[in-house]
């Protein structure tokens, strides 16, 4: 076996090899399809070449010949195809598709026919070769063309594209090519200028640029692909070896085992160093996420407690200041002035609000501790709703507001009535809080075995950036914080007790000054 004849076999192995690897690997995304379709007739004209220059007759590489040409008039046309892909611009190439396609079969059909190739003749150094015909340079025309107009289309792609990695596998694919095409090129020379076709050696040089950007880059992801497939290529190439024992082919496959084994080596332990350490920093971050959840549940933790204490501690004093209050306004401790009744009724409604706070913040633990009782029992919620809008009409009327509910009849729900009241009652009075003017309607409807009740408002409605939030722990509008008192709590307990329920609770609004709708869900019985 001669050293060109030994290049062309190692040329079309690593070729098919890498077919494979692209095959197994399930790529057939960023032109993974259409390279694997270019390796594959580049293997089969590869092993063409090696059979038209190693035949013993005319006649066996006239044979070797066809297959030969084949394959080389419809590499560009894979290659093209592959770079479209490669750079989503299959859209923007239409007509280009087509003219390329189409003088790409019409100079395979000619390749069949005299005017293409006269037949094969020997030439001294090569062995067999073909005697070109009368248009036979129509071929090298449209593979110069056809190759350098791809070339410029990466070149484009590489100018336009913002996306790093894009450019570094155009970089790699643009490197492959010249010495792929560059030296499959100098393969027309014997026939037109009877010079040596020199290149032939340097077209393996592709493939370790490919190699490279694969597992650099991964320029189609398939790095486990791959490496699986050189540990049998390898196996393959020693078997092979075995069988060639003549000194030519024998240094001619150490020197491929050797600059295989040297780069695959390289990529392979780099590969393994990379992953250690991205391992290390894993474990490395995993435990400090750790040492952080854990404190963040004790600070939770003790947040709950204190909670529970401050809750407790004020819950008596609260309801003595209350009472007392009480008693001054009802005149129990002697007469009073007006003046000293108004000073008592402040701290009445003020003793009232904190109550409230205190109430909502057990509840808040109670949630979270998932210690909340639930009584469940067969629950008209329509008269409940009718019942609270009634409870809460002076409240709206004396803000100016229209009130109003709507809705169908015994309309029964399984529930805990003290808890499904507190939710209601928190809903409709956040409406008429958050209502400056206009209306607050509160609507009842049922629909595949769910009942629907909202409360529509015309108020200040919710900006976007805050809705998806709404429902979280201690959560307000800043924008009319200073004008309505609140915890940013009821929301987030009201959510949990309905899902408590099977049901839920969602907000939509259109936007700030345009009101909103709460809309709460629960399943109705029967």
């Amino acid at each position: 076996m001669t050293p060109f004849q030994a290049s062309a076999v190692i040329t079309s192995f690593v070729s098919f090899a890498f077919s494979v690897v692209i095959v197994l690997g399930g790529k057939r995304d960023q032109g993974g399809g259409p390279w694997a379709i270019t390796t594959t007739l580049l293997a089969i004209w590869s092993l063409g070449l090696f059979g038209v220059v190693s035949s013993t007759n005319s006649s066996f590489a006239l044979v070797w010949q066809y297959i030969l040409d084949a394959a080389a008039i419809l590499i560009p046309v894979g290659f093209f195809q592959f770079v479209i892909n490669l750079l989503d611009i299959k859209k923007e190439q239409q007509a280009q598709s087509k003219i390329i396609y189409g003088l790409g079969f019409l100079v395979f059909a000619l390749s069949f026919s005299h005017l293409f190739k006269e037949g094969v003749s020997l030439r001294e150094g090569l062995g067999y070769w073909i005697a070109p015909g009368p248009l036979y340079a129509v071929f090298p025309l449209f593979f110069v063309i056809a190759v350098s107009y791809s070339l410029l289309l990466l070149v484009r792609g590489y100018k336009k594209t913002g996306d790093n990695l894009l450019k570094r596998r155009i970089v790699y694919v643009l490197a492959a090519q010249i010495f792929g095409f560059g030296g499959g090129v100098t393969n027309f020379l014997p026939q037109i200028f009877n010079v040596y076709p020199f290149g032939n050696y340097f077209i393996i040089l592709y493939v370790f640029f490919i190699s490279y950007s694969i597992f650099k880059h991964g320029l189609f992801d398939l790095k486990v692909a791959a490496t699986e497939f050189f540990v049998f290529a390898i196996w393959i190439f020693m078997f092979v070896r075995i069988l060639l024992p003549e000194a030519v082919a024998g240094r001619m496959f150490d020197i491929g085992i050797f600059f295989g084994l040297f780069i695959f080596g390289i990529l392979l332990t780099r590969s393994v160093r990379k992953e250690v350490e991205a391992k290390d920093r894993l474990q490395k971050i995993s435990s400090e996420l750790k040492n952080t959840n854990d404190k963040l549940n004790e600070l939770s933790r003790f947040k709950t407690q204190l909670i529970s204490l401050v809750s407790h501690q004020f819950k008596s004093p609260l309801a003595a200041m209350k009472g007392h209050a009480q008693l001054i306004q009802q005149g129990l401790y002697g007469p009073v002035s007006d003046k000293i009744k108004e000073v008592a009724h402040k701290i009445e409604k003020s003793s009232d609000n904190l109550v409230e706070l205190v109430g909502t913040l057990l509840d808040l633990r109670k949630v979270e501790e998932g210690k909340m009782d639930y009584v469940f029992s067969v629950v008209d919620l329509s008269e409940m709703a009718e019942s609270i809008v009634e409870e809460l009409s002076p409240l709206s009327s004396e803000r100016g507001l229209e009130l109003s509910f709507s809705g169908p009849k015994a309309i029964l729900v399984r529930a805990d009535k003290s808890k499904l009241r507190q939710v209601l009652q928190n809903m409709t009075d956040n409406a008429i809080k958050y209502t400056p003017k206009g209306y607050v309607k509160v609507m009842l409807r049922t629909e595949g075995g769910k009942a629907y009740l909202s409360v529509r408002d015309s108020g200040y409605g919710i900006s976007p950036a805050l809705l998806p939030h709404l429902f979280e722990e201690f959560v307000r509008d800043t924008k009319v914080k200073e004008l309505v008192r609140g915890t940013g709590l009821g929301l987030y307990i009201a959510k949990r007790i309905i899902e408590a329920h099977g049901g839920n609770i969602s907000a939509t609004s259109e936007g700030e000054g345009k009101g909103s709708t709460f809309t709460m869900t629960i399943p109705v019985v029967g």
